[in-house]
């Protein structure tokens, strides 16, 4: 303890503790969560699996060794790796060393042929079977088994069943209705159930039609049978993943999921289907890129699928729940002036209070991770890769263009207001499909329509159509740029459909003389996509235009170093496998991606969003960046600056964090070390950077729709924190994260 000249004790302020005793803290949280493989344990398992076809690196055997030790104390566990780190054959040697006889793998469709081979090229001795019915499913697991099997499952064929319709009768009823003295017969006619013929009714009494019907199976009330059955004249088929969980449960040892982040949805039939698998079998393993989408509620129901401590803690529909856990949320009450009223002896006021999820994630979630979950990066494999750049091109527009779209921008916002000063929220996708796109495409003009009442909300004007607008300018320059240096481009375009803009682009770029081609997924299936790209680079194919979505799984693009998103993609999992596809093993020259935007339009804010999402799927994963698209960012993360100065990357700053802070506090006020309790606990409460505050503790400002508005900070038992060091005392042992020193483990 620090102490003055007269002996006293020094008080220290909290950034300067951080500062001096970041190696004590450091080591502190080393010594409790001592991980269960460290790489002095490599040898064993290198030996073991020497007998493997392919050879695999030092930090892939770290990560096999880890995921193979965690399997072995529990149900589940999660690899998270950057594209092209070799998940796949990690996972094979996992199923390998675990001495696993039937393996079931479910992938999507395009990937099938891919992983029989990955398979056949890294085990010695196997049997795979891709799974295309029920019937052939049952054949093939019966015959007696003398080496490891694995099943290879599309996630199409795992969720698709038999069409349904409506099981009802219609029956008439026959009323005595009282009119003018005398009694008539009338007939009404009602749905009734085929098995007790009592009439088919919701829980408040209120009859079915037979669209409501025909829209979810429901049952009878009366004697519970259901009101649906089979349509005879569809496909014949029964779902092979609800299959699987009726009558194999136990039958495989191990459940390989890939792709983890395309189950993620609450009510997607892929992700009921993966979670109808992982329930029966006796391990699962999860394999994704990107693991978290910036939201805490991305994670929620992936780890409510597949690991038994969430389902144990949470209900299904429990994602506010968690978000008020484990999520940033912001509290946004707004008074409206028109609403209040005089009472006998008071005045009253109405208030309109609402919850938004912002981005980031509390430390608190690493607890459900750092026990069963293995983080493994390209530059873990200890092979030369090359440069990897991000950067963000802004483009301004031109004047006429420019006008345009603040007219357009401003007639949309005050119908928008008036909109949702009625409560009605019709007109908000539209206002973000118009506002995103027109710059883009100005020569086709923009009309927004009310759809309830037909009139014309707001226009922009067509421009010249044969005009070469900024961004086009900046595009063809650039893209001339990267192939004087032989390095072709691949082109990513959000708007493929009723917006497409590919057609003008491939115009724009064949008239410089580049060759072209455009990959839609319509006309090109999955399966077919690689061979497509191979035969057309053979043909002397220069640059690539294709919907992110496309090629964000599976493919291996190394022969295009340069990535352009010439439109914004929102979508953090898309957004990163995308801007990933060159960037792997066999890469030889530097890849360059880039972010191109207009300049104070909903497309820059658009870029300041999803980079704040990326930095925060980043920061779950270990990685505290700063640079390329991370770092576009309009306020500045001190508490990432908090975090990375604890793992001895940067300095702290004296001040600045109070506005990051729920309930502020004096980071300049004395602070006595031993006044921390004997289990440090975090996180701080803290919420996003809101205005400044007025002297009641509300942030003021001004509603959408002109009403005065106030941010209220959340109560200070909501764990709200960005990711910041965890000082909680270890309950469970970590993973090794497939680093070489392990103190870099430190960071949680």
């Amino acid at each position: 303890m620090d102490r003055d000249r007269r002996g006293r004790m020094k008080k220290l302020t909290l950034s300067r503790f951080l500062e001096n005793y970041k190696e004590a803290i450091r080591g502190h949280v080393i010594d409790q969560f001592r991980p269960l493989y460290t790489p002095a344990d490599r040898k064993e398992y290198a030996d073991r699996l020497s007998t493997l076809k392919r050879k695999p690196f030092a930090a892939q055997i770290d990560a096999i060794a880890g995921l193979t030790m965690a399997l072995r104390r529990q149900r589940a566990a999660f690899l998270v790796g950057e594209m092209g780190v070799g998940k796949t054959a990690v996972s094979i040697a996992v199923a390998y060393l675990l001495g696993m006889k039937n393996v079931l793998v479910l992938c999507p469709p395009h990937l099938v042929q891919k992983w029989e081979k990955e398979i056949k090229m890294t085990l010695p001795c196997c049997e795979v079977i891709q799974v295309r019915s029920i019937t052939g499913l049952c054949k093939s697991y019966q015959n007696p088994a003398s080496k490891p099997r694995f099943f290879i499952l599309s996630r199409e064929r795992a969720k698709l069943s038999y069409r349904w319709k409506p099981a009802v009768l219609s029956l008439k009823r026959i009323l005595l209705v009282e009119e003018e003295g005398r009694t008539k017969r009338a007939a009404l006619s009602i749905l009734a159930c085929p098995a007790c013929f009592a009439e088919v009714k919701d829980r408040d009494g209120i009859p079915f039609s037979l669209d409501q019907l025909g829209r979810r199976k429901e049952k009878c009330l009366s004697c519970g049978g259901p009101l649906w059955e089979a349509d005879r004249t569809g496909v014949r088929r029964y779902a092979i993943a609800d299959f699987i969980k009726q009558k194999m449960k136990g039958c495989f040892e191990l459940f390989i999921a890939d792709e983890l982040h395309e189950l993620k949805a609450k009510g997607s039939a892929q992700g009921l289907a993966a979670a109808a698998l992982a329930g029966s079998a006796k391990k699962v393993l999860a394999l994704t890129g990107t693991l978290f989408g910036g939201y805490s509620t991305t994670l929620f129901h992936l780890l409510y699928r597949f690991t038994p401590e969430v389902k144990k803690a949470f209900r299904h529909n429990d994602e506010g729940r968690w978000a008020s856990r484990y999520g940033i949320l912001e509290r946004i009450t707004k008074f409206e002036e028109g609403h209040s009223e005089d009472g006998a002896v008071s005045r009253r006021r109405r208030y309109h209070t609402r919850v938004v999820e912002r981005p980031g994630i509390s430390p608190e979630v690493i607890f459900h991770l750092i026990d069963k979950g293995v983080f493994l990066r390209l530059s873990d494999l200890s092979v030369r890769l090359p440069l990897y750049q991000e950067e963000v091109l802004l483009s301004e527009m031109e004047p006429a263009q420019k006008e345009a779209y603040k007219r357009l921008a401003l007639d949309l916002i005050q119908a928008l207001k008036e909109q949702l000063a009625s409560g009605n929220k019709s007109l908000l996708g539209i206002y973000l499909q118009a506002l995103l796109s027109y710059p883009d495409q100005p020569f086709r003009g923009e009309t927004v329509i009310d759809k309830e009442t037909g009139e014309i909300v707001a226009r922009a004007p067509a421009l010249p159509e044969e005009m070469i607008y900024p961004k086009e300018h900046r595009l063809i320059d650039l893209v001339r740029k990267e192939l004087s240096q032989c390095r072709k481009v691949l082109l990513y375009v959000t708007h493929t459909e009723r917006r497409d803009i590919t057609g003008r682009l491939e115009r724009l770029l064949t008239t410089e003389g580049f060759s072209v081609s455009v990959l839609k997924s319509h006309t090109v299936s999955p399966e077919q996509r690689e061979g497509w790209i191979a035969e057309k680079l053979r043909g002397g194919l220069q640059v690539l235009i294709s919907q992110p979505r496309n090629v964000s799984t599976g493919l291996d693009l190394i022969d295009f170093p340069t990535i352009l998103f010439y439109e914004p993609e929102y979508s953090v999992y898309t957004l990163r496998q995308a801007g990933r596809r060159s960037w792997r093993i066999g890469q030889h020259h530097p890849v360059k991606v880039y972010f191109m935007a207009y300049q104070e339009t909903l497309q820059e804010k658009g870029l300041r969003l999803i980079a704040a999402k990326v930095r925060s799927a980043l920061a779950v994963e270990g990685e505290l960046v700063d640079a390329g698209l991370s770092s576009f960012q309009e306020d500045q993360d001190f508490f990432l600056q908090l975090a990375r100065s604890i793992v001895g990357e940067e300095e702290v700053p004296e001040g600045g964090f109070e506005e990051g802070i729920a309930h502020p506090l004096d980071w300049d006020q004395p602070f006595d070390p031993d006044a921390l309790p004997e289990e440090m606990q975090a996180p701080i409460p803290v919420a996003a950077a809101m205005p400044e505050q007025d002297g009641t503790g509300h942030q003021n400002g001004t509603g959408i729709n002109g009403n005065s508005m106030k941010v209220t900070p959340l109560p200070s038992e909501v764990p709200v924190a960005p990711p910041v060091p965890c000082l909680v005392p270890a309950r469970q042992a970590p993973l090794f994260t497939g680093v070489e020193n392990p103190e870099q483990l430190a960071l949680f």
